[in-house]
Order: C-alpha cells, then structure tokens, then sequence
C-alpha cells in the first residue's frame, strides 16, 4: 500500500509540509481530514521517485461508466465524482444522492437503487444532473 501511495505522487511531506496542508485537509472533510493529512507524513523519506502522471485519467475509449456521489461525504467529497467524470473523457453520467453518509447504495433511497440496478444489470445510464433523495 504504501509502495503505491508513494508512487501516486511525487509530493514528499516533512513535518512543517505536514503542518501546512493539514488546514486544507480538515477543510476538504472535517471528519477524515486529519486521518488522511497524515497519511502525506508515510512518504517521507521514501527511497523511489514518485510519478504525478500515474494520476492522470483518462479512458476516453472505455463505454461510459456511473458514478454515484453524495453531496454531504464525510469522505470523498462531492466534487470528485464529477471531476472523474469529465477526466475519464467517455461520457461517464453522475449520479447524485442528495445527503449525508458515504456509500450511496447502502442507503434506503430507491431512486439510487433502481438506476444502479439499471446500470450494472442492463448498462441503462441515467440522464445527466439525475438527483435522488
């Protein structure tokens, strides 16, 4: 795990860089935000080169993909859905749970059941900017 978070980036955190993103963290996700900063501290010292390039994405040629996003993450915040989305350059749909929680379809919503259930048993994409509560 670490060999590959190590290679994801070629950011290497000292203490003070420690210090200094942490802000940003806890910003992005007041829950996990701390947990994952420190995280940052794992490569320090590493002995390979990291490579900024292994996180670049792009699948233009894959069939579009769904991607399920809760606006209220205490994890992944919101905004990465559609920024893979647009990233992947295939045509890949959002759909957004309005909420709280991580893990859209573990909730109750049916509307998140029904077009993820659409997806992965006949490949049917919701409509663009579909909500569920």
């Amino acid at each position: 795990m670490r060999a590959i978070a190590c290679r994801d980036t070629s950011a290497r955190y000292d203490a003070d860089a420690f210090t200094r993103a942490l802000p940003a963290f806890l910003k992005a996700s007041p829950l996990f935000g701390e947990a994952n900063a420190t995280g940052l501290l794992s490569c320090a010292g590493w002995p390979v080169a990291g490579d900024d390039t292994s996180r670049q994405v792009r699948a233009a040629q894959a069939p579009p993909m769904l991607l399920v996003a809760t606006t209220d993450d205490p994890a992944t915040p919101y905004d990465g859905a559609a920024h893979m989305a647009r990233a992947l350059g295939n045509g890949s749909t959002v759909l957004t749970l309005r909420g709280s929680g991580h893990g859209a379809y573990v909730t109750p919503s049916a509307c998140v059941h029904r077009n993820v259930d659409a997806f992965l048993l006949h490949g049917v994409l919701p409509a663009k900017g579909t909500t569920c509560s």
